[in-house]
């Protein structure tokens, strides 16, 4: 009954086969709603089709106003109400691994032990990618770069040691020795030359620069 003792609305429904429905305000609509049947809890819905259905958000807050999961149609959130700082976490146990999929079933896979898979469910290295790969210009200097550094150590900080870039409108390929000293580059518009070693075509060169032709016993050494 309301405030005013005239009118009825509905509040709590018990059906005979056992549903049971709580209502909003108004009593017109059910909010909370148990299939018996189905043995199935809806909120905000009367057609649970999974054993809980939420049609809307879903948050969880530890009460400390800082922490919480927030849970939507298309994204998860977690540590973002209340300027916490903690980060989302996706985590799998018992040896499992991580897959993000479209319909396709092709997408991400993060194994257990680290092993990252783009286009592939089985990476057999750090990163693997199946398919192209694009890298646009992203960096500050306005030039896109792959880059392959390396440390001999977890106390030494990583170098270059080769990088393929793409430098104005054209591409570039730079290759650096274990001195972090740029002795290769190779660039489709501009300066290309070879500083440290040796360069065969066609060979195993043992001079600066040793040529032998295909099919031919002649060679050319400089």
């Amino acid at each position: 009954r309301n405030n005013h003792n005239t009118d009825w609305y509905n509040r709590l429904r018990i059906s005979y086969d056992g549903d049971i429905s709580f209502y909003e305000d108004t009593g017109s609509t059910a909010k909370l709603f148990w299939d018996a049947s189905a043995e199935s809890l809806g909120i905000g819905t009367t057609s649970p089709n999974v054993s809980l259905e939420v049609a809307g958000s879903v948050r969880i807050d530890n009460g400390a106003g800082f922490t919480a999961y927030e849970v939507y149609r298309d994204n998860i959130l977690y540590g973002s109400v209340g300027g916490g700082s903690n980060q989302f976490t996706l985590q799998a146990s018992n040896s499992k691994s991580i897959n993000l999929f479209d319909d396709s079933g092709v997408g991400l896979t993060v194994l257990d032990g680290g092993n990252v898979g783009i286009g592939t469910a089985s990476p057999d290295a750090p990163l693997t990618v199946k398919g192209e790969t694009l890298v646009q210009e992203a960096a500050s200097n306005g030039n896109a770069a792959i880059r392959v550094q390396y440390g001999d150590d977890g106390n030494t900080a990583l170098r270059d040691r080769a990088r393929l870039m793409s430098v104005g409108y054209h591409g570039v390929l730079e290759l650096l020795n274990s001195s972090n000293v740029l002795t290769a580059k190779v660039s489709a518009d501009g300066v290309s030359y070879f500083n440290g070693g040796n360069v065969g075509i066609g060979c195993s060169p043992d001079t600066p620069l040793h040529v032998n032709a295909a099919g031919s016993t002649a060679s050319t050494n400089i």
